[in-house]
């Protein structure tokens, strides 16, 4: 069962074509939340008010779609202001003791300073399900802020954004892959912690601060992650000063579907070989996580000449996946959208309200630099039997 929250209770968010919120599979799938005002068209310009804006709209919206601020498991932080000290007071503040797994990164461009996008677990907790959060990690790296290192919820493991950080964050690796090293055993010593494993992952966002690093990186990704390979996103950002953050969803080992809790699709007819180490989907717990789709006709040299013709192939790209893996576009429920120009967005948003049409996910859409392709697609959505 999917419902759909749509802009009828008062709150705003990112403009274009998105439901506020999705739920479905005892999850609330949260748009992208930035600091306008419900009665005013204009940002606040501050940027301390900028950031309570963003967080009063994120807790309107959950409490529009039966949820709640203390049941937020995942948060992804998209900012072009890089006061990162100034947001981590207010967000604290905002969560309290319930701190949500946490990514923030810099990025490009944006019409706000601030774009919060989120997961949370739907209804009372007590109903739901239990929230378990895991807050520092033996052996690792104390957190830098308020976030827990990872957050169990409904058979899942979210992490936050992980750092080559060793001891401390002055405490790294001098070279990239031994930085890339360092990041990965960071990740497989918090899925450990949280009763999960490197096998058990499902989707893995990648930002990279050099698009140039992005093949050594693939060599020792692959290296490392072996032959259970989740869904993964790519992209280059600005992330204060490390060269990579990694952040994933995984499985729990032992859940209810011990069989068949993770399956993972390599590829599909129709589909340009894959570009990277990534499943094309990966199925786990009711729930399709799709790699990050790019406007590739039928190989890495046959494009789309135009940008609108570029979101059409996203698009055609991303229905080839969901069906093959059991879904369609009708039953996604979250979509993150990379774009590299925010003269993109009016193209994109019109082609993407004319394909999803009544059925449109939560979606987050942010300027970042995705290699040589103009334009990115990831997403979440439910089996049809789920559906």
């Amino acid at each position: 069962m999917i419902r759909r929250v749509g802009r009828g209770n008062g709150t705003l968010l990112t403009t274009g074509a998105a439901s506020e919120a999705v739920i479905a599979n005892g999850f609330v799938f949260v748009s992208g939340q930035v600091p306008d005002h419900v009665t005013s068209a204009d940002d606040p310009s501050d940027f301390g008010l900028q950031v309570r804006q963003a967080l009063a709209n994120l807790k309107q919206t959950l409490t529009a779609a039966g949820s709640g601020m203390d049941r937020v498991v995942k948060v992804t932080t998209f900012l072009t202001d890089p006061r990162l000290a100034d947001y981590n007071v207010i967000y604290a503040e905002a969560f309290g003791s319930t701190l949500p797994a946490r990514t923030t990164v810099m990025i490009a461009d944006s019409e706000h300073a601030i774009e919060i996008q989120c997961i949370a677990v739907a209804g009372d907790v007590e109903h739901a399900g239990s929230i378990r959060r895991i807050a520092n990690v033996d052996g690792m790296a104390p957190v830098l802020g308020p976030y827990s290192q990872a957050v169990v919820a409904n058979g899942f493991v979210f992490t936050s954004g992980q750092t080559p950080a060793i001891t401390s964050m002055a405490d790294q690796p001098e070279r990239f892959g031994g930085k890339v090293r360092q990041v990965l055993a960071n990740l497989d010593t918090v899925l450990t912690a949280a009763g999960s494993s490197m096998d058990q992952l499902a989707k893995v966002t990648t930002y990279l601060t050099d698009p140039e690093q992005l093949l050594e990186y693939n060599d020792i990704y692959a290296e490392t992650i072996g032959a259970d390979l989740p869904a993964r996103t790519s992209c280059s950002v600005d992330i204060w000063d490390i060269a990579l953050e990694i952040e994933c969803i995984a499985a729990l080992d032992g859940s209810p579907q011990e069989e068949s809790a993770i399956k993972r699709f390599a590829t599909f007819p129709g589909l340009a070989d894959s570009v990277g180490p990534f499943s094309q989907a990966v199925l786990a717990n009711g729930f399709i996580f799709t790699t990050g789709q790019i406007p590739l006709i039928g190989s890495v040299t046959e494009r789309p000449h135009d940008f609108a013709g570029s979101v059409r192939q996203v698009l055609l790209n991303l229905n080839t996946v969901l069906e093959g893996a059991g879904s369609n576009l009708e039953s996604v429920v979250n979509v993150t959208t990379y774009l590299t120009s925010l003269d993109q967005r009016d193209v994109y948003e019109r082609i993407y309200a004319e394909v999803f049409g009544e059925h449109l996910p939560a979606t987050t859409s942010v300027c970042v630099g995705i290699w040589d392709f103009t334009f990115e697609i990831q997403c979440i959505a439910v089996g049809v039997d789920e559906a």
